[in-house]
């Protein structure tokens, strides 16, 4: 038999429940628990920015918040999901930045959904994202502050959703 003689309708990868199949028009479809982890990632210096306590270094290549920085100073963008998304699945936000001394950051997310191009949008929605990936000992270490649970999507989740999110500093931690 040669490979250019197998004919399927559909190929199927994993158990019978909890699989990724193609299909022979080239559908991919998660079923189960199937699911892809693909980050958006953004630059932060290419965020959009309001409020006086946020500067940016463009020499450095950086962000800081400054001392003075309160809730409404923050980073935002508008994050298109890629299709590649199984629908209803969780969004896990997280902020790598560099930590240089042994005090967590209070960074917060608000955000909010918009279905279908913005045909519905949901409400602004804040979550602290003060959780850390690596315990700091000393020096400037990368680091990565994520978010508790995600953030599960609203009902009637599609392909074309934008995800809205700002990205604040919560000096007085409360979001």
């Amino acid at each position: 038999i040669y490979a250019d003689n197998i004919r399927a309708l559909t190929t199927r990868f994993g158990g019978a429940v909890n699989n990724t199949t193609i299909s022979s028009d080239g559908t991919i479809t998660l079923n189960g628990t199937a699911t892809v982890f693909d980050d958006v990632v953004f630059d932060a210096i290419a965020l959009q920015q309001t409020g006086a306590g946020i500067s940016i270094n463009n020499s450095e290549a950086s962000v800081e918040y400054l001392t003075s920085a309160n809730n409404a100073d923050y980073m935002f963008v508008n994050a298109q999901f890629p299709h590649s998304r199984k629908l209803g699945s969780v969004v896990y936000p997280h902020i790598h930045f560099w930590q240089a001394q042994n005090k967590a950051p209070n960074f917060a997310i608000q955000y909010r959904w918009q279905i279908d191009g913005g045909a519905k949008t949901t409400g602004w929605t804040a979550i602290k994202c003060n959780t850390l990936s690596f315990t700091y000992t000393s020096g400037t270490i990368n680091q990565i502050a994520y978010v508790n649970g995600g953030i599960t999507p609203p009902a009637g989740d599609n392909l074309s959703d934008i995800l809205q999110v700002r990205i604040i500093r919560d000096t007085g931690n409360n979001l």
